[in-house]
């Protein structure tokens, strides 16, 4: 199990990574990677994928966490 939360973690953590840099540049090979390009954060990109960073460095070091304790 938490080795499952530390690969979605690191998923999450980057498609918001990959979501940052499709913001200021637009790589065109990255478009079917990205569920920015899909219309979920309506308007807001830039802060959704800052959230998925963040929610997925968050996952992972729970996972973390948990397998020391």
């Amino acid at each position: 199990m938490r080795m499952l939360l530390r690969v979605l973690g690191a998923v999450i953590a980057l498609q918001g990574a990959c979501g940052v840099v499709d913001r200021f540049v637009t790589l065109p090979w990255l478009g079917a990677l990205l569920l920015t390009r899909t219309g979920v954060f309506g308007g807001y990109q830039l802060y959704g994928c800052l959230l998925m960073v963040t929610l997925g460095v968050a996952l992972v070091l729970a996972a973390n966490a948990s397998a020391a304790g």
